[in-house]
């Protein structure tokens, strides 16, 4: 059995060695970004009351694209649920868009962004 299930998923998964990898600093990439203006920011948030949800539609009336954490409220389902409604119908008021991205975020866009819910893949080239 084990030897019909290496083959078919290819084995053990092999050790790799950590010193293949290499430390990126980011900094390097990021500086003289942050003086450069911009059309639109993607903003991260996070949901844990429904005293948040005013700030995010703000961010979607400015133009801006908004992922929400909302790993901190996962236990409520009420607050989810009716912020999860609240921003449905506001997004629809804004012709925007909304999407779920896993489990525990959400992507709500202004109303020149359409959320893809198609994946990515090197078939797709």
């Amino acid at each position: 059995m084990a030897k019909f299930t290496d083959a078919l998923f290819g084995g053990r998964p092999k050790k790799v060695n950590v010193g293949n990898y290499v430390e990126l600093d980011l900094g390097e990439y990021e500086s003289g970004m942050d003086d450069a203006d911009a059309e639109m920011y993607v903003r991260i948030a996070e949901l844990s009351n429904l005293n948040d949800l005013p700030g995010l539609k703000n961010e979607i009336y400015n133009g801006n694209m908004v992922i929400i954490d909302i790993s901190s409220v996962k236990g409520d389902k009420l607050l989810i649920d009716r912020a999860i409604k609240d921003l449905k119908q506001f997004v629809g008021d804004v012709r925007g868009d909304i999407a779920g991205l896993g489990e525990d975020k959400l992507i709500i866009t202004p109303s020149n962004v359409r959320v893809d819910r198609s994946k990515v893949t090197s078939d797709n080239y």
